[in-house]
Protein backbone atom coordinates (compact mmCIF):
# COMPACT_ATOMS: atom_id res chain seq x y z
CA UNK A 1 0.00 0.00 0.00
CA UNK A 2 2.86 2.49 0.74
CA UNK A 3 4.64 1.62 -2.59
CA UNK A 4 1.01 2.24 -3.98
CA UNK A 5 0.71 5.52 -2.41
CA UNK A 6 4.04 7.10 -3.80
CA UNK A 7 3.44 6.31 -7.07
CA UNK A 8 -0.03 7.48 -6.68
CA UNK A 9 1.59 11.34 -5.33
CA UNK A 10 4.16 11.02 -8.07
CA UNK A 11 1.50 10.94 -10.50
CA UNK A 12 -0.76 13.81 -8.74
CA UNK A 13 2.75 16.11 -8.69
CA UNK A 14 2.95 15.41 -12.81
CA UNK A 15 -0.65 16.13 -13.41
CA UNK A 16 -0.45 19.38 -10.44
CA UNK A 17 3.00 20.59 -12.89
CA UNK A 18 0.63 20.50 -16.28
CA UNK A 19 -2.98 21.21 -15.15
CA UNK A 20 -2.43 25.00 -16.61
CA UNK A 21 -1.72 24.14 -19.66
CA UNK A 22 -3.19 20.96 -20.80
CA UNK A 23 -7.65 20.67 -21.48
CA UNK A 24 -9.69 19.07 -18.72
CA UNK A 25 -9.50 15.73 -20.82
CA UNK A 26 -6.14 15.45 -21.18
CA UNK A 27 -5.55 16.10 -17.50
CA UNK A 28 -8.32 13.28 -16.83
CA UNK A 29 -6.58 10.97 -19.80
CA UNK A 30 -3.20 11.41 -17.36
CA UNK A 31 -5.23 10.57 -14.04
CA UNK A 32 -6.08 7.11 -16.22
CA UNK A 33 -2.37 7.01 -17.05
CA UNK A 34 -0.59 7.48 -13.87
CA UNK A 35 -3.17 7.20 -10.88
CA UNK A 36 -6.23 5.16 -12.07
CA UNK A 37 -3.90 1.68 -12.73
CA UNK A 38 -2.48 1.86 -9.66
CA UNK A 39 -5.30 1.85 -7.65
CA UNK A 40 -6.96 -0.18 -9.62
CA UNK A 41 -3.99 -3.27 -9.93
CA UNK A 42 -4.65 -5.87 -7.36
CA UNK A 43 -7.13 -4.31 -6.13
CA UNK A 44 -8.40 -7.34 -4.79
CA UNK A 45 -5.98 -8.27 -2.48
CA UNK A 46 -4.52 -4.69 -0.83
CA UNK A 47 -8.11 -3.54 -0.41
CA UNK A 48 -8.54 -6.16 2.80
CA UNK A 49 -6.23 -4.33 4.57
CA UNK A 50 -7.46 -2.06 7.52
CA UNK A 51 -9.05 1.36 6.82
CA UNK A 52 -6.43 2.95 8.66
CA UNK A 53 -3.90 1.67 6.15
CA UNK A 54 -6.36 2.43 3.03
CA UNK A 55 -7.26 5.76 4.07
CA UNK A 56 -3.79 7.35 2.62
CA UNK A 57 -5.00 5.85 -0.60
CA UNK A 58 -8.40 7.77 -0.38
CA UNK A 59 -6.78 10.99 0.54
CA UNK A 60 -4.23 10.72 -2.47
CA UNK A 61 -7.55 9.81 -4.47
CA UNK A 62 -9.79 12.28 -3.43
CA UNK A 63 -6.65 15.43 -4.07
CA UNK A 64 -6.49 13.77 -7.54
CA UNK A 65 -9.80 14.56 -8.25
CA UNK A 66 -10.14 18.25 -6.65
CA UNK A 67 -6.07 19.06 -8.89
CA UNK A 68 -8.27 17.55 -12.23
CA UNK A 69 -10.76 20.34 -11.77
CA UNK A 70 -8.51 23.37 -9.99
CA UNK A 71 -10.70 23.06 -6.84
CA UNK A 72 -9.75 24.38 -3.21
CA UNK A 73 -8.99 21.22 -0.81
CA UNK A 74 -12.05 22.48 1.23
CA UNK A 75 -14.55 21.64 -1.40
CA UNK A 76 -16.09 18.02 -0.49
CA UNK A 77 -14.91 15.22 -3.18
CA UNK A 78 -18.24 13.85 -3.85
CA UNK A 79 -19.49 15.83 -6.80
CA UNK A 80 -16.00 16.21 -8.13
CA UNK A 81 -15.89 12.02 -8.57
CA UNK A 82 -19.26 12.88 -10.14
CA UNK A 83 -18.65 14.96 -12.49
CA UNK A 84 -15.53 13.41 -13.06
CA UNK A 85 -16.86 9.92 -14.08
CA UNK A 86 -14.30 8.26 -11.62
CA UNK A 87 -15.47 6.42 -8.70
CA UNK A 88 -14.06 7.04 -5.13
CA UNK A 89 -11.92 4.59 -3.58
CA UNK A 90 -14.56 3.12 -1.55
CA UNK A 91 -17.23 2.51 -4.41
CA UNK A 92 -14.20 1.21 -6.53
CA UNK A 93 -13.40 -1.93 -4.24
CA UNK A 94 -17.09 -2.04 -4.20
CA UNK A 95 -17.16 -2.64 -7.91
CA UNK A 96 -13.75 -4.27 -8.32
CA UNK A 97 -15.09 -7.25 -5.69
CA UNK A 98 -18.32 -7.36 -7.39
CA UNK A 99 -16.50 -7.96 -10.63
CA UNK A 100 -15.03 -10.86 -8.87
CA UNK A 101 -17.58 -12.38 -7.79
CA UNK A 102 -19.71 -12.03 -10.76
CA UNK A 103 -16.86 -13.67 -13.11
CA UNK A 104 -16.55 -16.59 -10.09
CA UNK A 105 -20.23 -17.28 -10.54
CA UNK A 106 -20.12 -17.33 -14.04
CA UNK A 107 -17.03 -19.68 -14.16
CA UNK A 108 -14.90 -17.38 -15.85
CA UNK A 109 -12.47 -17.75 -12.59
CA UNK A 110 -11.30 -20.84 -11.44
CA UNK A 111 -12.99 -22.62 -8.76
CA UNK A 112 -12.45 -21.29 -5.87
CA UNK A 113 -12.81 -23.50 -3.02
CA UNK A 114 -13.07 -20.81 -0.41
CA UNK A 115 -16.39 -19.39 -2.08
CA UNK A 116 -19.29 -22.00 -1.97
CA UNK A 117 -22.16 -21.55 -3.87
CA UNK A 118 -25.74 -21.80 -1.00
CA UNK A 119 -27.23 -24.71 -2.20
CA UNK A 120 -28.62 -25.33 2.12
CA UNK A 121 -32.32 -24.26 0.39
CA UNK A 122 -33.09 -26.72 -2.39
CA UNK A 123 -36.76 -25.59 -3.41
CA UNK A 124 -35.89 -21.83 -2.94
CA UNK A 125 -34.92 -20.24 -6.26
CA UNK A 126 -34.09 -16.52 -4.55
CA UNK A 127 -30.65 -18.37 -3.37
CA UNK A 128 -29.67 -19.86 -6.59
CA UNK A 129 -27.49 -17.01 -7.08
CA UNK A 130 -25.78 -16.38 -3.42
CA UNK A 131 -22.84 -17.87 -1.70
CA UNK A 132 -22.48 -19.53 1.37
CA UNK A 133 -21.64 -16.29 4.07
CA UNK A 134 -18.79 -17.43 6.58
CA UNK A 135 -18.84 -16.51 10.24
CA UNK A 136 -16.05 -14.37 10.86
CA UNK A 137 -15.15 -14.36 14.47
CA UNK A 138 -13.06 -10.59 14.33
CA UNK A 139 -13.56 -7.41 12.61
CA UNK A 140 -10.36 -7.86 10.60
CA UNK A 141 -11.59 -11.54 9.44
CA UNK A 142 -14.82 -9.17 8.10
CA UNK A 143 -12.40 -7.51 5.61
CA UNK A 144 -11.59 -10.38 4.01
CA UNK A 145 -13.05 -11.04 0.98
CA UNK A 146 -14.52 -14.52 1.62
CA UNK A 147 -17.13 -12.62 3.86
CA UNK A 148 -17.17 -8.68 2.17
CA UNK A 149 -17.39 -10.12 -1.23
CA UNK A 150 -19.49 -12.86 -0.75
CA UNK A 151 -21.56 -10.35 1.64
CA UNK A 152 -21.49 -7.56 -1.09
CA UNK A 153 -22.59 -10.22 -3.40
CA UNK A 154 -25.72 -11.89 -0.92
CA UNK A 155 -27.18 -8.50 -0.27
CA UNK A 156 -26.07 -5.10 -2.48
CA UNK A 157 -25.85 -6.67 -5.91
CA UNK A 158 -29.45 -6.91 -7.26
CA UNK A 159 -30.96 -9.92 -8.95
CA UNK A 160 -31.27 -9.08 -12.47
CA UNK A 161 -26.88 -8.38 -12.58
CA UNK A 162 -26.40 -11.49 -10.57
CA UNK A 163 -28.16 -13.46 -13.55
CA UNK A 164 -26.62 -11.41 -16.28
CA UNK A 165 -24.44 -13.50 -18.35
CA UNK A 166 -22.77 -11.10 -19.96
Amino acid sequence: IDNIYFKIRKGIGMIEKVRNIVSTSTIKTLYYSFIYPYLNYNIINWSSAPVSQLKSLQISNKKAARILLSKDKREHTKPLFKQLEILPLDLLIKFRRGTFMWKLKNKILPNITCFKPNNSIIYSNRNVSKFLLPNPRTEIAKRYNTFSAVKLWNTDIPNDIKSSTT
